[in-house]
């Protein structure tokens, strides 16, 4: 009704410690559709945020999330265009295929001292995303920060052990990447199409290089 549409701030309690999920094919119907909601607050005790959680939620800029989540499920943040800052708990292990997909503004993302694992898409077309802070991630996955072009300097941490296929493909930006120590594998077409870049670091550990990485 009109009062939800003009809710602002939304505090949400641990309840069962799980945000809900929703079918992708029925976002419409979510509760945030048509909302203008700008701050959500998710509070201690929560542990799993569902699939689809808050996607397509462009009216959200601003999210907290708790010290005991552990994981964010698929496209929980995706679309979320006024979203410009997140930051990942140091509890979190696993972020889902899409998370934050397609968040246009987003341009700070900071993994704190998470070991989380990246998955698939996550970061697929957040065209402004510059300062990535990867913290202790465990790996990368596939088109994980594709088409990133804001992206100009990328470090991984010693923990990082594996890069997906096409993980930084079309990031125009990108002009150095300095691999972690321990980093083992890096996938296919991983730099495929990155035209500014101009220097990448390898380490002594890599034992796999994929087909068309500097293509």
């Amino acid at each position: 009704n009109y009062y939800w549409l003009m809710l602002k701030k939304v505090t949400l309690t641990a309840g069962n410690g799980t945000m809900p999920s929703y079918s992708g094919s029925a976002y419409s119907c979510l509760p945030w559709a048509g909302s203008s909601v700008k701050s959500v607050i998710v509070e201690e005790g929560v542990t799993n945020i569902g699939d689809y959680a808050f996607y397509n939620l462009s009216s959200l800029t601003n999210i907290t999330l708790p010290s005991t989540l552990k994981t964010i499920g698929q496209s929980a943040f995706s679309g979320c265009t006024g979203l410009t800052d997140i930051t990942i708990p140091d509890s979190v292990t696993s972020i889902g295929t899409s998370a934050f997909s397609n968040c246009s503004y987003l341009s700070n993302v900071n993994f704190g001292n998470s070991r989380a694992v990246i998955g698939r898409d996550t970061f697929y077309g957040c065209k402004r995303l510059s300062n990535v802070k990867l913290g202790n991630v465990k790996s990368i996955g596939q088109n994980a920060f594709y088409d990133c072009d804001g992206l100009k300097t990328v470090v991984l941490p010693k923990a990082t052990t594996n890069i997906g296929n096409q993980a930084f493909y079309d990031c125009d930006g990108l002009e150095s990447f300095t691999c972690g120590e321990f980093l083992t594998n890096i996938g296919d077409s991983v730099f495929n199409g990155c035209d500014s870049l101009k220097e990448v670091q390898l380490n002594e550990g890599l034992t796999t290089i994929g087909t068309n990485v500097f293509n």
